[in-house]
């Protein structure tokens, strides 16, 4: 099996995004600065990730210091614990360390309680008028609203984990530092989705370990991912209909297919040795562009279930 590193990004956070930090969306952005650069090598970008080999796959963000809370069999909050409790329950989202204590031990149920960790920026726009090229008239329904998610970690700051093969560790540096500059998600053009690259020793990627699990039988998923065939299905899981856009620049239909994913912590028990990744590439997501492709990798993390 090819060797590969796990790696968490920091980036900070310079104004609101109008798409949601979802690991397929961030791939779809890099994927689309690479078919800026490197237009004659983007076949074999895609098909290196869809031959079962890719050269790196990418976690959902989240804000810093946190990670989704796993969907492990046992992880109930104490019903002895009141009104605690019903807290934990509605909670999508961990402190780091608590994070690895429901990995090595699915029934940890006092888990930290945090607050919900997106903020939402609502901006009141008025429309204009393309005949008169002003804003129309009271009472003529003018006023509309973009709305985005700011993270509520300190300093406004978000992590992404990074697993990659040696030999694509730059390749992935080099895009998000040009992702930075164009900025993530919807809206880019009127300010949003901007920020930050946080380096550490002038380096982008810092190497990270999760912390071994003894006796781990199962995995939760950091990213948000599809199915393929081959994967284990005895989990517990949490999906989404995902209702994708192409990027910029595509004229014709730019709407996606919709397409149900399993969201972060979904958590699934081995039956096998555990692989680097699961998931996969789903094809013919677009129907104004067939070559269009959904990057739909989990980020798996081994645990205890």
């Amino acid at each position: 099996m090819t060797a590969y590193k796990d790696y968490k990004l920091c980036l900070k956070i310079k104004s609101p995004a109008g798409t949601p930090w979802q690991s397929d969306t961030i791939m779809g952005s890099l994927a689309f600065i690479h078919a800026n650069f490197y237009p004659d090598t983007m076949v074999n970008f895609i098909e290196s990730f869809a031959s079962g080999n890719p050269p790196f796959i990418v976690s959902d963000g989240f804000p810093r210091g946190l990670l989704p809370k796993p969907l492990s069999w046992s992880v109930q909050p104490d019903e002895d614990d009141g009104a605690m409790a019903k807290l934990r329950k509605k909670q999508t989202m961990v402190a780091a360390g608590d994070f690895d204590k429901i990995r090595a031990e699915p029934s940890h149920s006092r888990y930290a309680v945090i607050s919900e960790p997106w903020m939402t920026h609502r901006v009141l726009h008025a429309a204009i008028n393309r005949e008169t090229g002003t804003t129309f008239g009271e009472g003529m329904g003018g006023l509309y609203e973009t709305s985005g998610t700011y993270p509520r970690s300190k300093n406004s700051e978000i992590e992404v984990y990074v697993r990659a093969r040696d030999d694509s560790v730059g390749r992935v540096e080099e895009l998000f530092v040009e992702l930075s500059k164009t900025g993530y998600g919807c809206d880019k053009s009127v300010g949003l989705g901007q920020f930050e690259i946080m380096r550490e020793r002038d380096t982008i990627l810092q190497e990270h370990k999760f912390i071994p699990v003894n006796g781990a039988n199962g995995f939760v998923s950091i990213s948000s991912f599809v199915p393929s065939k081959s994967d284990p299905t005895d989990g517990k899981w949490k999906y989404r209909v995902k209702y994708g856009k192409l990027g910029e620049n595509i004229s014709g239909n730019v709407f996606k297919k919709p397409l149900i994913m399993l969201e972060s912590g979904s958590a699934f028990r081995l039956s096998k040795p555990p692989a680097a990744y699961y998931g996969r590439i789903v094809r013919n997501v677009a129907p104004g562009k067939p070559e269009a492709v959904q990057f739909g990798f989990a980020y798996p993390v081994l645990c205890k279930i």
